[in-house]
């Protein structure tokens, strides 16, 4: 299970830092 969550708290990491590239995380945070 550890390393399932740490596998999922990366993946969320990467999706967002993906977001940010594009600018659409700080309008995601908006919400």
């Amino acid at each position: 299970k550890g390393r399932a969550a740490r596998a999922m708290g990366l993946s969320r990491t990467t999706f967002w830092r993906k977001l940010k590239r594009h600018g659409l995380a700080a309008e995601g945070e908006a919400q």
